[in-house]
C-alpha cells in the first residue's frame, strides 16, 4: 500500500515564490500540492540497497595509496598546463588519467 508523499521546503516558501520557474516546474509543484505523489511500496528496500552501493563505491575508489614516478620535466610541464586549463591540480588530473586507462576493457585498449 502506498503512502502519500509529504514534502517540506528546505527554503522559505516566500523566497521560493520569487524564483522564476518554467511551466514544468510549476506543474510539478502544483501536482505535489494536490497530493498526487505517493511513495513506492518497497522504498525502504531500495534506500538500503542504494546506501550499500554508495558505501561500496566510496570504499572501492578511496585514494589510500601513494606512488612515486619519474617522468620528464617536459611531460610534467605539459601535464601542469593541462591541469591549469581544466582548473584542477595536476595530481588529480594524473589520477583521473590512470583511472580511465585501467578502467578500459582490453578491446578498447586495442582500438
Amino acid at each position: 500500500m502506498s503512502k502519500k508523499y509529504k514534502y517540506q521546503f528546505e527554503f522559505d516558501p516566500q523566497e521560493v515564490k520569487k524564483w522564476e520557474l518554467d511551466d514544468g516546474e510549476k506543474e510539478l509543484i502544483a501536482s505535489m500540492e494536490r497530493g498526487e505523489w505517493t511513495t513506492a511500496d518497497d522504498n525502504e528496500k531500495k534506500i538500503k540497497m542504494l546506501k550499500e552501493a554508495a558505501k561500496n563505491t566510496i570504499e572501492n575508489f578511496k585514494k589510500d595509496t601513494k606512488i612515486t614516478i619519474r617522468i620528464s620535466s617536459y611531460d610534467l610541464h605539459k601535464l601542469k598546463k593541462k591541469a591549469i586549463k581544466e582548473g584542477i591540480k595536476y595530481q588529480t588530473l594524473l589520477g583521473s588519467m590512470i583511472h580511465k586507462f585501467v578502467s578500459q576493457t582490453d578491446n578498447e585498449l586495442r582500438a
